[in-house]
């Protein structure tokens, strides 16, 4: 099963929303919370504007999986392989993120890791297979929780 457009629509739409996170919403947040985030230096603030970026992600995504764990109906306990779509748009929030990421971590030095990379890489591919594939299962739940 292939992409439908509303699951390119979700991972265009997650990208640009995580790339405005990091770009135009984190640092203004930041230097109201805490008066020293203008004092750190750019690396610091760069590692900083992505965790930001990482904690909305977490909240989202979380937020949307404890949904699908909790709430039967589209996940079965008695089947192993399914197809939801509500996971597949949890997948595709997660992919637009993971993408967001990598493209922080090709643009800004301080926050490239290889160890990070290979993790984000094999996440993207990850992701890609389970929601064209359209098959989901418990262990897809719990990693996203």
């Amino acid at each position: 099963m292939a992409y439908r457009p509303v699951h390119i629509l979700t991972i265009v739409s997650s990208l640009i929303f995580h790339l405005s996170i990091f770009r135009w919403l984190a640092a203004p947040v930041m230097k109201k919370i805490s008066s020293t985030f203008g004092k750190l230096s750019p690396k610091k603030q760069v590692v900083i504007t992505n965790s930001v970026m990482a904690l909305v992600h977490s909240v989202v995504v979380g937020g949307m999986s404890a949904y699908v764990f909790m709430y039967p109906g589209d996940v079965l306990p008695t089947t192993f392989w399914y197809d939801s779509p509500a996971v597949r748009h949890t997948a595709c929030v997660f992919l637009g993120y993971t993408v967001a990421d990598l493209l922080v971590m090709a643009t800004q030095p301080a926050q490239y890791d290889l160890m990070m990379l290979v993790h984000h890489l094999m996440a993207v591919f990850g992701s890609m297979a389970g929601t064209v594939s359209g098959h989901s299962s418990p262990f897809l739940h719990i990693f996203m929780i």
